[in-house]
């Protein structure tokens, strides 16, 4: 039934006619036996000889390891061309003989490694994590991070391991047996940056970049000593290079990292002197950096971004046109809400730059969508480096408190949609969210409230947002149920249109501040129904 098929000329091999092994002892080679490779004696050479000497094992013919798909072997065998001597010319580098699907950069573009699986924690970081360094991301080919930020990881070695890092220490969570490559990227970031610190004459925006994401990995991983460590280091980087203003005048993009990566490990100033800031740290405590105690100037003009539709927006301090920047307006626009500067300036330019941008359609391209998130990271890093007008609970003036309550909202506001990414800032949500409590609670236990209504709206509607799936929601909704029912607010048309007024972006803000409004309107129906 069976049968083996065979070519006309080949005739039946004898069994002595075997091939020699390609392995083996010295000697089993020369008897044409087959060595069993036993070390240091063979079973052959323990047979024939009375006293037999220890094998000789040929270095050229041990046995190799077979190598993975993404290994040396699989990829390109030069970085560099190699010259040839009897022709004079360079030859070039030959694409690989196989790819294999593991494989991101068959030519090798990023910086040497002897880390294994490397080209799965770079597919991890482009697929994944690239995507949620910033809640705001547009499409691909207009995203700021692909086309700014990741060219430069493929330029700094010591940026390109910690970007490894990041990744091994995602992927640990999901598959616990990549610990060992952690541990093996983390000593070699530590080895890099020791070696960089050391030869390095002056600090590059990279090596920056890289501090900051060594930090923000510390911070995941709840080391407090290391993360204190590259938080000094990173400090001094930045005063030696001028502040972070300087490197956003250069690159925007590093300094858009470095903020958003060390943003989340600090808790921002609550209590304020005239020599000292106190920063409390529920685990920890360290003083967020002064990064930006001015907020620079913006023209929109520059960047060719202007405002869609008929939004009337005014600025004091140039963030549009500057046939706006009226001294009378400026006025007028600062005493609005009875608000304090420089949180006044602060609060007019995220509601610009709110308008400047409502829909993805509007980022027409790359550089487009790196000037809107550089302005955005900017008048935050301004809003955690300025101390509160006063110290709580010793002030009670309405305007100082209302101001600190603007103050805690406006980053509130801005920091809701970015919970969850990389470095979670959850525990600096909280901790701005019961410091606005404080100062709500003594505006709000006046018998005769001295307060703007429309702007104490936004700020419980903000702070109600925020509190989404923890108790502190009910305390904002009970107030707003009270605050609406003042201000004759029937239904979510009219809520939008007074908290819009103050700061507001569409795509951000219409579905997380209506279901709010839903809990806010059925709280007072059963209000009514108790009476």
């Amino acid at each position: 039934m069976f049968s083996t098929i065979l070519p006309n000329d080949t005739s039946q091999l004898t069994r002595r006619s075997h091939k020699k092994a390609k392995t083996g002892c010295t000697k089993c080679k020369e008897r044409k036996l087959k060595c069993d490779e036993a070390k240091p004696i063979c079973v052959n050479y323990t047979r024939h000889f009375l006293v037999p000497q220890p094998c000789d094992y040929p270095q050229d013919t041990s046995l190799r390891k077979r190598k993975s798909p993404g290994s040396e072997s699989s990829r390109v065998s030069s970085r560099t061309p190699e010259y040839d001597a009897v022709t004079k010319m360079y030859i070039r580098v030959s694409l690989p003989g196989t790819l294999s699907a593991e494989m991101i950069d068959p030519f090798e573009t990023y910086p040497e490694t002897n880390v294994q699986d490397v080209d799965l924690f770079i597919k991890y970081y482009l697929q994944n994590a690239v995507y949620t360094c910033f809640p705001w991301q547009p499409k691909s080919e207009t995203n700021p991070t692909t086309n700014f930020f990741v060219p430069l990881i493929w330029g700094d070695t010591l940026l390109f391991h910690a970007i490894l890092q990041f990744s091994a220490m995602r992927l640990e969570k999901q598959q616990v047996q990549r610990r060992a490559a952690t541990i093996e990227l983390g000593r070699e970031c530590i080895r890099l940056l020791k070696n960089r610190v050391e030869k390095e004459a002056l600090v590059s925006d990279q090596t920056i970049s890289a501090v900051a994401m060594l930090a923000a990995i510390e911070h995941e991983k709840g080391n407090v000593r290391m993360m204190r460590m590259h938080m000094a280091g990173l400090s001094r980087m930045v005063d030696l290079v001028g502040g972070l203003n300087a490197i956003r005048e250069r690159n925007p993009m590093i300094a858009n990292s470095v903020f958003w990566r060390v943003s989340p490990l600090f808790q921002f100033p609550v209590h304020y002197s005239s020599t000292q800031r106190t920063f409390t740290v529920a685990m920890y405590e360290l003083p967020y950096p002064c990064f930006d105690p001015a907020l620079p100037e913006f023209y929109p003009a520059d960047h060719n971004l202007s405002l869609v539709g008929n939004a009337r927006v005014y600025s004091h301090f140039q963030d549009f046109a500057p046939e706006l920047n009226n001294p009378t307006l400026a006025i007028f626009q600062a005493s609005e809400f009875d608000i304090i500067e420089p949180i006044a300036t602060a609060r007019y330019s995220i509601q610009h730059v709110s308008h400047l941008v409502p829909k993805h359609s509007t980022y027409p391209t790359a550089s487009t969508s790196l000037v809107i998130l550089t302005r955005i990271c900017t008048i935050l890093s301004h809003l955690e480096s300025i101390a509160p007008t006063a110290p709580l609970p010793a002030s009670t003036d309405p305007q100082i408190l209302m101001t600190e309550s603007t103050r805690l909202a406006l980053l509130l506001h801005v920091f809701i949609p970015w919970r969850g990414h990389p470095p979670d800032g959850t525990l600096t949500i909280n901790h701005i969210l019961h410091q606005l409590i404080a100062n709500l609670k003594l505006l709000l236990s006046e018998t005769t409230p001295n307060f703007d209504r429309v702007l104490m709206l936004w700020i419980l509607s903000v702070g109600g947002v925020a509190a989404d799936g923890s108790p502190e929601r009910r305390w904002f909704v009970s107030h707003l149920g009270d605050l609406t029912e003042d201000l004759g607010i029937q239904c979510w048309k009219e809520m939008k249109g007074n908290i819009s007024s103050v700061v507001w972006h569409e795509i951000l803000c219409e579905n997380i501040h209506r279901r709010l409004w839903e809990e806010v309107k059925r709280k007072r129906d059963e209000v009514l129904e108790t009476v």
